[in-house]
């Protein structure tokens, strides 16, 4: 891997590079993790968050304004903005809107949770059991496991009625998210794979790849595995053998909020 430090406006690296961060998932996810010894990006339309990659209001707003010579130009010569691979033919401001939501569709990510501790709430979001596994990572691990043409930056929480994302980088609304989500307190790992055809991008054309799999080495990346609170004796042994077929030494850890109360 290319372990350069990354240097990109967009994204804000966590100011403590030796920070922890966690990942929280099903059982299933945690083995098919380690069977391709990969991390799993997912398409940012198929993470649930319908607001993903949108600009607050003010931003559809403004447009009009930001782009009136544009605009004015194109209708002096009554010119439309041609889309051929989605048989578009738009004005430059639904150009906008349609190529934003397009993006989407090209956009992969991973997410993390940046904490010093666990988390009894994203236990509970993220586990649909007790049969759930979070691993525990660094910024600087992730970073050092990751290509430099793939950028992690902190998720930045905003109000999507009054705020303003800038508008001069396609990457800048897939590091902003709505604040009724700020108590993720995300960290983002973020691929932005645009297809090119004869040297253009074809905008509107389909996607059918519903995620990206990035091979990393699990052993430099993963600090510690801990299962969910109130796990079985069996579900720990089950895990614990998972590991030690796959070869990841780690020791596991029951998580924390399982320790008897003093009295």
């Amino acid at each position: 891997m290319n372990t350069s430090p990354q240097d990109h406006p967009v994204f804000k690296v966590p100011d403590k590079s030796d920070i922890r961060i966690w990942r929280y998932m099903d059982f299933t996810k945690f083995v098919s993790m380690m069977d391709l010894n990969s991390l799993y990006f997912s398409r940012c339309d198929l993470l649930g968050d319908t607001f993903e990659g949108s600009f607050p209001k003010p931003n559809v707003l403004i447009r009009p304004i930001i782009y009136k010579k544009i605009i004015d130009g194109y209708n002096e010569k009554k010119l439309h903005v041609v889309f051929p691979a989605a048989n578009k033919n738009l004005s430059f401001i639904e150009s906008q809107s349609y190529m934003h939501e397009w993006l989407r569709k090209w956009t992969f990510v991973s997410c993390w949770h940046i904490n010093e501790h666990e988390s009894a709430a994203l236990w509970k979001l993220y586990s649909k059991s007790d049969e759930a596994i979070a691993i525990q990572s660094r910024y600087d691990l992730l970073r050092s496991n990751l290509s430099t043409d793939i950028f992690i930056g902190e998720v930045i929480y905003i109000d999507y009625n009054n705020a303003i994302i800038p508008e001069n980088n396609s990457m800048w609304p897939f590091i902003h998210k709505r604040t009724s989500f700020s108590y993720e307190r995300e960290l983002r790992a973020l691929i932005q794979n645009l297809p090119v055809e004869n040297n253009t991008i074809p905008v509107g054309k389909f996607n059918d790849e519903k995620g990206k799999y990035i091979n990393v080495n699990l052993s430099s990346l993963i600090e510690n595995v801990f299962v969910s609170p109130s796990s079985s004796d069996w579900f720990i042994d089950v895990v614990r053998s998972v590991m030690k077929k796959y070869g990841l030494e780690k020791e596991l850890k029951t998580s924390t909020l399982d320790a008897v109360p003093l009295f």
